[in-house]
Parts: structure tokens; sequence; C-alpha cells
């Protein structure tokens, strides 16, 4: 848990050196986003924002007092999700309560998906020949998979890869 600026810089500098996947961020109570924007910007970690609250509706009439405040944390997730905008951050907001809802199995895909894509960064895959002109399904820029994903396209024509295999003829 982070209330101030130097924790949440410690607790993303700890997440980033133990190879953590993602970060998801569950406001427990109001948090001014200030004090975390700088960590949370800074990050390459994909940012989930979880934004769920201890009760699941709202009733004036009928709820305690204290309801408000212990629902507080949903202003901080709006106030960290405006300030993720306003600095550029992508990040991935979902939204609902978790007990009614299927709220966390949607923030477990996203970590799930983080995972995947953590696993593919720094590999190596390979194309043969192009992709059919007008095909966009198939075709991903080589600089775009390398941005996103880390992932380095080598290339090779047809005739070099048949030049690797044996004659057809060869008994081998």
């Amino acid at each position: 848990m982070c209330r101030v600026e130097s924790e949440f810089a410690s607790a993303v500098k700890s997440l980033e050196k133990k190879g953590a996947d993602a970060i998801v961020t569950l406001h427990l109570a109001y948090s001014p986003s200030l004090e975390s924007i700088r960590a949370l910007a800074a990050t390459q970690l994909p940012l989930v924002v979880l934004d769920t609250t201890p009760d699941s509706s709202y009733e004036p009439n009928k709820s305690p007092d204290d309801f408000i405040m212990k629902n507080h944390g949903i202003h901080g997730a709006q106030d960290l999700c405006n300030l993720l905008l306003r600095h550029g951050k992508t990040f991935i907001l979902e939204a609902s309560h978790w007990k009614v809802s299927d709220v966390l199995d949607r923030v477990a895909d996203h970590a799930r998906g983080a995972r995947i894509a953590s696993a593919l960064h720094g590999s190596r895959t390979g194309i043969i020949g192009r992709a059919f002109r007008g095909m966009g399904d198939f075709s991903v820029e080589s600089d775009k998979l390398k941005a996103y994903l880390g992932v380095t396209v080598v290339a090779a024509e047809p005739a070099e890869i048949a030049a690797l295999l044996p004659d057809a003829k060869d008994p081998r």
C-alpha cells in the first residue's frame, strides 16, 4: 500500500526490479494522484486501474454517514485516470463491483495478457516472403512488433529457405 510519492516511487522500482509483468492499482482510499503520477507515468510496465468499492450501490437515504468516506477510493481512481491521460500514459480501466460482476476476471485476463507480452519480449520470429497485398490481418509492421512487444522479425525469401534444404533427389 502506498500513500505518498516516495512510497509509490519505491514500489514501482521494486516491481520493475523483480520483473513484474504489470501493475494493477486498487484505491483502498482516496489518494491524491500527484503522489503517484510520476512513478506510474514513467514505468514501462502495463498499467491496469481497478476501480471498485466496498459497497455495490449508493443509497443516500439508507446509507450510514460514513458511506462516502468508506467508498472514497473511487474518487482517487478518477483523479489518477485524469492525470494518466494528461501525461499520455496508456492504461486499462476496469470498473465494477468486485462481488456482483466479473471485474476481477477481467483484471486477471489483462494480467495474463501482460504475462504473455513479457514472455514474448526479446524473442525473434521469422517471416518467409511477404504478407499479401491489402491483407491487414497478418501484416504487422516489424518496427511496431519491436516497439510494442520487443519482438525482432527476421525476414527470409523463399529462395533463401530452399537453398538450405537438401536436394529433393538426395536419398538422405
